[in-house]
């Protein structure tokens, strides 16, 4: 009994013995665990996956947009220029609000206050904002008046015009990658390697800045960078070029500014230079003084191109030199090669000395009719990208390497612009949107011609423009044959007349599901009218202020244009669309419209507002639509 006793206490003992055994076990097993688990989770925070780099780096990056608006409140005499600068930053946004007027000295945003940025100019506020979508309700206090006024107005967000610009710091390979060689290219010219800035960057070397602020505050890298390869001739350059006169006229080649155009390419939708202070103050200089100058340089005129349609510009001859009037730009005297620069010239004047075979454009309106008229080698840097321009002939010239891209208006390469020797820069009004870019191509030598075809009142004054690119470039007989070739085509159009009774509709939906519309009076609107349409948006304003385009609700627009015989759809800023159902799946009232059911329904071509010269074909487009004449038309496409 006492030994059965004992060998029970035995097992009871070893029992125990592997229970606590087998606990010490478990607990260590458990806490190896829980240090792994936790040297994992470390090991993820010292080194986040690719995946987790990138998605915070592209939350942190720098964008820059431009987004389209439309402005209501207010006499309607004072608005904020469409497009608005936005800048998203580290998840936040800012937008940049530029005035019509000087006179506005503080904002109240989400009842918070912003005083103006830019005394003595026109009024500027930075403002932090939620959202692009909507409508933003802001206060301005205007000082116009004898005492201050806080006026209501409504901001409405359209679509966005322009890409996103990313303002981050890329290296020269991939800068060499993007460009296709662009930047060996320049290195060749005597650039210098090393870190370099995206071509649509808004800021120089080594610096992210705003566009503005890229020309203004950190150029000076690249003038120092330009000063090492020996641009210090630039000065020589430009007194070879002309572009700068004699100490008697003054060193600084300064044209007044008008504010910005264009949504479309070729469209002054984004002008602000509608007031009739800007006006005024943009105006060539009177020509009496220039003849002065002229006649003691022993030069008299000669003679006069004769223009149709064209009222934005005029030539004329004075002898070997030509002497080119811009309104809302400023007179361009062009010397010929070795010609000497007249003496006692106003200040103002800029002297492009030819050949003027290094021109750098940033207006694609222009791009065309260069090319059209036989000058197309006369350009050799792009403010567009190759993959942006619907011209195949500008494509297969920046694919083979003799057009480089030099950036767009609001940050140029000026590395490459200098290496390359540029001798001229044709920009349009966008320009003015950033002053500071215009001022710094002056500054480094290089004449600056702003082209405003897109002020002209009757749409063929655009097309009338190909007649001063031919006396720019030597290719005015060109020029003239090509203009009375087209005048010739659209004879029988304009002597006709006729309105064949159709209402058409012009437009396209933004992405925030709003109609954007051509305003009565808009140039597109005038073909259409030309061409025998009536357009049938007669509420769309009449081009009363800077913009020749609004957005309206579907609403507003279904019962103006539900009963329109025709629509068409601007595909160059919509997007193309490709069937009726396409239509119908943006907003499901286009199938009640009376042009759906009808099926006649159009899309314009991609490359419409490029193509400058196809001005009358497009119009034959539209009176062969209006007539009911079925073909494969230019710029138009029917839609099934």
């Amino acid at each position: 009994m006492d030994k059965r006793k004992n060998l029970d206490m035995k097992f009871e003992y070893i029992l125990k013995k592997l229970t606590i055994t087998c606990s010490i076990l478990i607990i260590n097993l458990a806490l190896t665990c829980c240090t792994s688990q936790e040297g994992t989770s470390a090991g993820q925070e010292i080194a986040p996956t690719e995946q987790e780099i990138t998605s915070t780096e592209q939350e942190n990056a720098a964008a820059t947009y431009l987004i389209d608006i439309t402005f209501e409140g207010g006499t309607g005499k004072a608005f904020i220029k469409s497009p608005v600068e936005v800048t998203k930053e580290g998840g936040k946004m800012t937008a940049r609000f530029v005035w019509s007027s000087k006179n506005y000295d503080y904002m109240i945003v989400a009842g918070n206050r912003y005083d103006n940025e830019n005394e003595g100019g026109e009024s500027t506020f930075t403002v932090p904002i939620d959202s692009i979508t909507g409508t933003l309700s802001v206060i301005g206090d205007t000082v116009a008046m004898s005492t201050p006024h806080e006026v209501e107005y409504t901001i409405t967000w359209g679509e966005k015009h322009d890409a996103e610009i990313d303002v981050t710091v890329e290296t020269a390979s991939s800068s060499n990658q993007e460009t296709g060689g662009e930047t060996a290219a320049s290195n060749e010219q005597g650039a210098t390697q090393g870190t370099m800035l995206s071509n649509e960057q808004g800021a120089t070397q080594e610096t992210a800045a705003s566009s503005e602020q890229g020309a203004a505050q950190g150029t000076n890298s690249a003038s120092e960078q330009g000063a090492r390869q020996g641009t210090n001739s630039a000065s020589e350059q430009g007194v070879k070029q002309g572009t700068t006169l004699p100490s008697e006229h003054g060193t600084a080649q300064e044209t007044a500014q008008p504010t910005a155009s264009g949504t479309d390419p070729a469209d002054k939708q984004l002008s602000g230079a509608n007031s009739e202070s800007e006006a005024k103050e943009h105006a060539p200089l009177s020509n009496e003084a220039i003849e002065s100058a002229l006649k003691s340089a022993g030069l008299s005129k000669t003679g006069e191109t004769t223009l149709q349609y064209a009222t934005g510009f005029k030539i004329e001859k004075f002898g070997d030199y030509t002497l080119l009037s811009i309104e809302n730009s400023g007179d361009y005297l062009l010397v010929p090669e070795n010609g000497q620069i007249p003496r006692d010239l106003p200040k103002e004047t800029v002297i492009l000395q030819k050949p003027l075979d290094k021109t750098y454009i940033v207006s694609t309106a222009a791009m065309d009719l260069i090319n059209t008229c036989g000058a197309l080698n006369m350009i050799s840097l792009s403010g567009t990208r190759q993959s942006d321009w619907y011209i195949d002939e500008a494509k297969e010239a920046m694919e083979k390497g003799d057009i480089l891209y030099a950036g767009k208006y609001r940050a140029p390469d000026y590395e490459l612009i200098l290496s390359s020797g540029c001798n001229l820069a044709i920009e349009n009004t966008m320009i003015y949107h950033g002053p500071a870019v215009k001022e710094k191509l002056q500054e480094l030598g290089i004449p600056v011609l702003v082209e405003t075809s897109s002020y002209e009142e009757h749409p063929l004054g655009r097309l009338e423009w190909i007649k001063l690119y031919g006396a720019l470039f030597d290719h005015e007989d060109d020029a003239e044959q090509y203009f009375k070739k087209q005048m010739d085509i659209m004879g029988p159009i304009l002597q006709a007349k006729q309105s064949t009774g159709k209402t058409v509709a012009f437009f396209h939906v933004t992405a925030g599901g709003l109609i954007n519309v051509r305003k009565y009076g808009d140039y597109i609107t005038k073909m259409i009218e030309l061409s025998g349409g009536s357009y049938c948006l007669e509420s769309a304003g009449d081009g009363d202020n800077a913009l020749s385009t609004m957005n309206m609700q579907m609403e507003d627009f279904y019962r103006e244009a539900s009963e329109a015989d025709i629509l068409i759809y601007n595909s160059t800023i919509g997007g193309e669309i490709t069937s009726i159902d396409e239509l119908i799946d943006k907003n499901v009232l286009f199938s009640d419209f009376k042009a759906v059911e009808e099926k006649e329904v159009y899309c314009t071509e991609r490359d419409l507002f490029q193509q400058t010269t196809g001005m009358a074909e497009f119009m034959q487009d539209l009176s062969d639509v209006f007539l009911g004449i079925d073909r494969d038309y230019t710029y138009l496409k029917k839609l099934d």
